[in-house]
């Protein structure tokens, strides 16, 4: 048996490697690597509704599309348009 509290963090270690695989672009990864967790954990349909709708999240297309909505946004928001110059400076 583990040592109280080593369950959470072995559980946290791999939530933020999940997480790191999709903020990688590889969600598809990801997705993956959680069905076959909720498999091997052998959860019930009620215990594995969340991961579930994590994988559908991840899988069903729209990721991609907001994944590069956001950077395209972080981009802008870190790299601000040359029009900037237009703007005079009043204070």
């Amino acid at each position: 048996m583990l040592w109280p509290g080593r369950a959470e963090h072995l559980a946290e270690d791999w939530v933020a490697a999940r997480a790191l695989q999709v903020l990688a672009g590889h969600a598809r990864q990801a997705a993956h690597a959680i069905g076959a967790q909720a498999r091997k954990a052998s959860l019930t349909d009620d215990q594995r509704s969340g991961a579930d709708a994590a994988i559908r999240y991840l899988t069903d297309g729209d990721f991609d599309a907001y994944w590069r909505f956001h950077l395209t946004r972080e981009h802008q928001r870190v790299h601000p348009a040359l029009q900037q110059e237009k703007y005079d400076l009043t204070a």
